[in-house]
């Protein structure tokens, strides 16, 4: 599942060009974080930035390093408020490289963060008769999982978006409950 928390012209979760989470950026990943804290799943996450060129420092500060900052920022308020240190497993920046809207490369939702709840894996079952041949035994594997088409609508996509009032408004196309395979859509 793909969490997007993108900006708006009237709302925002950086100041310009700032790797530190402003307050309603705080709030609103406070607030993801607990709701993330009780899953089993790994998490990874991801910081994109907009065209609009930066250069600090002579160029050794651009866009790429501050989409990497503030996906780091944004692992280190998350597990100082609810995840474990073991459950994310990435951290990365893409700058420009992977706009959400590509024909309006300076539109602010293209400044966002991206918090990945990765998939678990299926348990394997234990061979219960240890005396057929390895030849017939990997016919009798289970088969890996591999998403369908079902699996990926059955997706959520959470939007979380702040407005000029700095009220968090989810929207979601189908409720969300958690069971011992983590979030599933109801």
């Amino acid at each position: 599942m793909r969490i997007e928390l993108f900006e708006t012209a009237e709302g925002t979760f950086f100041n310009s060009g700032s790797p530190e989470p402003n307050a309603s950026g705080k709030m609103a990943l406070i607030t993801l974080a607990t709701q993330l804290a009780g899953v089993p799943n790994k998490i990874s996450m991801e910081g994109h930035t907009d065209s609009r060129p930066l250069d600090r420092n002579g160029g050794e500060y651009s866009n790429w390093e501050l989409s990497v900052d503030r996906a780091n920022n944004v692992r280190r308020l998350m597990q100082d408020h609810g995840l474990r240190s073991d459950q994310v497993s990435e951290v990365r920046g893409y700058a420009d490289q992977k706009l959400r809207k590509p024909e309006a490369p300076l539109d602010p939702s293209n400044r966002r963060i991206s918090v990945i709840v990765q998939y678990l894996k299926a348990p394997q079952p234990k061979w219960r008769n240890p005396r057929v041949p390895p030849q017939r035994r990997k016919h009798l594997r289970p088969r890996r999982h591999r998403n369908t088409e079902a699996d990926e609508a059955a997706l959520v996509s959470l939007r979380l978006s702040v407005s000029a009032a700095n009220t968090i408004a989810w929207k979601t196309s189908k409720p969300l409950s958690c069971d011992k395979s983590g979030p599933v859509a109801k």
